[in-house]
């Protein structure tokens, strides 16, 4: 528990259009592959400004158990943003920004 530690370097430093390339992994929405799903789900990476994480859960609909969504390189594409990945490995406690929901349809996603 407690509080997060800062940001690694890779993160803290990003500057506006560095932060703004990186963009979720579709293949890693929430509910991919969730059949006839109406909405999904997808994260936004903590960095540049957005230094508060927020914990993210999922509830299971069979169990009715939450479960802690955690933080992975791998949720995300990099593209041009020069972030050192190597400084977010084992950083599951680094959280997300927020998360936005969506109509995978309408938004072509």
């Amino acid at each position: 528990g407690g509080a997060p530690g800062p940001l690694p370097d890779t993160l803290a430093n990003l500057t506006p259009q560095a932060y703004n390339s990186i963009q979720y992994d579709a293949a890693h929405s929430l509910w991919n592959g969730v059949a006839n799903r109406q909405l999904d789900i997808q994260f936004f990476h903590v960095g540049m400004g957005f230094r508060r994480r927020v914990r993210m859960f999922s509830v299971d609909t069979t169990t009715h158990l939450a479960r802690e969504i955690h933080f992975r390189p791998e949720l995300f594409k990099y593209n041009d943003a020069g972030v050192d990945t190597t400084q977010l490995e084992g950083q599951s406690d680094l959280g997300f920004a927020g998360f936005r929901v969506f109509n995978p349809v309408i938004s072509g996603r």
